[in-house]
Protein backbone atom coordinates (compact mmCIF):
# COMPACT_ATOMS: atom_id res chain seq x y z
CA UNK A 1 0.00 0.00 0.00
CA UNK A 2 2.84 2.39 0.67
CA UNK A 3 3.93 2.30 -2.95
CA UNK A 4 0.45 3.25 -4.09
CA UNK A 5 0.45 6.29 -1.81
CA UNK A 6 3.93 7.24 -3.04
CA UNK A 7 2.77 6.99 -6.66
CA UNK A 8 -0.23 9.24 -5.94
CA UNK A 9 2.03 11.77 -4.20
CA UNK A 10 4.54 11.71 -7.08
CA UNK A 11 1.75 12.32 -9.64
CA UNK A 12 0.33 15.11 -7.51
CA UNK A 13 3.74 16.81 -7.31
CA UNK A 14 4.22 16.48 -11.09
CA UNK A 15 0.79 17.99 -11.68
CA UNK A 16 1.54 20.92 -9.35
CA UNK A 17 4.90 21.55 -11.05
CA UNK A 18 3.24 21.41 -14.48
CA UNK A 19 0.52 23.87 -13.41
CA UNK A 20 3.11 26.29 -12.00
CA UNK A 21 5.12 26.12 -15.24
CA UNK A 22 1.94 26.85 -17.22
CA UNK A 23 1.20 29.85 -14.99
CA UNK A 24 4.72 31.21 -15.50
CA UNK A 25 4.42 30.76 -19.27
CA UNK A 26 1.03 32.49 -19.31
CA UNK A 27 2.45 35.42 -17.34
CA UNK A 28 5.41 35.64 -19.71
CA UNK A 29 3.08 35.65 -22.73
CA UNK A 30 0.93 38.36 -21.14
CA UNK A 31 3.97 40.57 -20.47
CA UNK A 32 5.24 40.09 -24.01
CA UNK A 33 1.84 41.03 -25.40
CA UNK A 34 1.72 44.19 -23.27
CA UNK A 35 5.24 45.22 -24.29
CA UNK A 36 4.54 44.41 -27.94
CA UNK A 37 1.29 46.38 -27.81
CA UNK A 38 3.09 49.36 -26.29
CA UNK A 39 5.73 49.27 -29.02
CA UNK A 40 3.04 48.99 -31.69
CA UNK A 41 1.12 51.92 -30.20
CA UNK A 42 4.30 54.04 -30.10
CA UNK A 43 5.02 53.18 -33.74
CA UNK A 44 1.46 54.16 -34.71
CA UNK A 45 1.80 57.52 -32.94
CA UNK A 46 5.16 58.13 -34.66
CA UNK A 47 3.62 57.28 -38.05
CA UNK A 48 0.80 59.78 -37.47
CA UNK A 49 3.30 62.48 -36.48
CA UNK A 50 5.41 61.83 -39.58
CA UNK A 51 2.31 61.92 -41.79
CA UNK A 52 1.22 65.25 -40.31
CA UNK A 53 4.69 66.78 -40.71
CA UNK A 54 5.01 65.58 -44.30
CA UNK A 55 1.47 66.68 -45.12
CA UNK A 56 2.02 70.21 -43.85
CA UNK A 57 5.33 70.65 -45.65
CA UNK A 58 7.45 70.57 -42.53
CA UNK A 59 8.98 74.03 -43.08
CA UNK A 60 7.80 77.62 -42.72
CA UNK A 61 10.71 79.23 -44.54
CA UNK A 62 10.01 80.34 -48.11
CA UNK A 63 13.78 80.74 -48.68
CA UNK A 64 14.26 77.01 -48.20
CA UNK A 65 11.45 76.25 -50.63
CA UNK A 66 12.81 78.46 -53.44
CA UNK A 67 16.37 77.29 -52.87
CA UNK A 68 15.28 73.71 -53.42
CA UNK A 69 13.96 74.46 -56.95
CA UNK A 70 16.93 74.11 -59.36
CA UNK A 71 15.94 76.78 -61.94
CA UNK A 72 13.40 78.78 -60.02
CA UNK A 73 14.76 82.11 -61.33
CA UNK A 74 14.41 81.03 -64.99
CA UNK A 75 10.62 80.97 -64.73
CA UNK A 76 10.05 84.18 -62.83
CA UNK A 77 8.32 87.00 -64.69
CA UNK A 78 10.74 89.65 -65.88
CA UNK A 79 10.12 93.32 -65.41
CA UNK A 80 11.41 94.37 -68.84
CA UNK A 81 9.18 95.09 -71.77
CA UNK A 82 10.64 93.47 -74.93
CA UNK A 83 8.98 93.61 -78.35
CA UNK A 84 5.70 94.84 -77.09
CA UNK A 85 5.27 92.19 -74.42
CA UNK A 86 3.80 93.18 -71.12
CA UNK A 87 6.01 93.72 -68.11
CA UNK A 88 4.80 90.43 -66.58
CA UNK A 89 6.01 88.08 -69.33
CA UNK A 90 7.62 84.74 -68.49
CA UNK A 91 11.15 85.25 -69.74
CA UNK A 92 12.38 81.71 -69.08
CA UNK A 93 9.79 80.01 -71.27
CA UNK A 94 10.30 79.48 -75.01
CA UNK A 95 8.71 82.16 -77.14
CA UNK A 96 6.10 81.46 -79.75
CA UNK A 97 5.86 83.06 -83.20
CA UNK A 98 5.31 86.79 -83.26
CA UNK A 99 2.17 88.08 -84.95
CA UNK A 100 2.88 88.75 -88.60
CA UNK A 101 6.06 86.65 -88.66
CA UNK A 102 4.61 83.15 -88.98
CA UNK A 103 4.18 80.83 -91.96
CA UNK A 104 0.67 82.05 -92.69
CA UNK A 105 1.75 85.68 -93.03
CA UNK A 106 4.10 84.85 -95.95
CA UNK A 107 1.29 83.41 -98.10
Amino acid sequence: MASRQQEKERRRQERIEREEAEKRAAGRRKRLQLVGGGILAAAAVAAVIVAVVVGTGGSDSSAEQTASAPNASAYRPSGSSRRGRSSGSWSGLPRGPEPGHGDLAAR
